[in-house]
């Protein structure tokens, strides 16, 4: 006899494992510094679904690094394998940096921030097209049951992942002004307050977003109050 693993199991790992969003986009987040990225771009955004909706009903979050990117032998081995050790094998990027995300989870726990996830990323003038409905998982009994809409092609786009969520605007009023205001704090402690070879930026981005405080504005998250801390010592 063999195991043979639930579709619930993806959601086990997921939305169950790690339950909060911020965690979720901090995962993310994490994977672009592993990729050897200098940076990494959260783009939150609303936008109407058709253009017969009155209002932004839709919402959407939008990663993106410019890392090594995956060709479609990685993406199939590795990132669409759940739980997967190889970054606890290579333990140190290309780069040098220590692997951040180890736990080969990150990429599912997006299933707590929207309904679907579109990874779309760039390799050595090959890109590669997955999308992922989260709803199907509910459909079928077996993760080898569940088919994904996959798509290769020749591009002149330099190497770099980008991950979209989307999701009805539900997902969209869970990032209330005090959530926002904890995701940034979160994300500064992945800042590192000396300049080293490792720098990595972060850049938070609100678009046609419902808080007017945040509506098209662009951050820049800073290290937290550690580096103030350490003047004063």
């Amino acid at each position: 006899m063999k195991i043979r693993p639930s579709s619930r199991h993806i959601f086990a790992i997921g939305r169950d494992l790690i339950n909060d969003k911020n965690s979720a986009i901090i995962e993310l987040v994490k994977n672009a510094y592993d990729a050897d990225s200098e940076i990494v771009n959260i783009n939150f955004s609303s936008f109407k679904e058709n253009g017969n909706s009155k209002f932004n009903d839709m919402f959407s979050i939008e990663i993106s690094d410019k890392g090594h990117g995956m060709p479609p032998d990685i993406i199939q081995s590795k990132w669409m394998v759940p739980s997967t050790d190889d970054k606890l094998k290579r333990r140190n990027s290309p780069k040098g940096r220590i692997m951040q995300g180890r736990k080969g989870l990150g990429r599912y726990a997006a299933a707590i921030l929207g309904d679907k996830l579109i990874l779309e990323t760039v390799c050595n003038k090959k890109k590669s097209k997955i999308i992922i409905n989260w709803n199907d998982f509910e459909k079928y009994d077996y993760l080898d049951e569940i088919n994904f809409n996959s798509k290769e092609e020749s591009t002149i786009e330099p190497n770099g992942t980008k991950l979209t969520i989307t999701g009805k605007r539900n997902y969209l009023f869970d990032w209330n002004e005090k959530a926002i205001l904890e995701l940034i704090k979160d994300l500064e402690k992945l800042i590192s307050p000396f300049k080293t070879k490792d720098d990595f930026q972060i850049f938070l981005k609100f678009e046609n977003f419902y808080i007017k405080k945040y509506e098209n504005e662009t951050f820049e998250i800073q290290p937290d109050c550690l580096e103030e801390e350490l003047k004063r010592a």
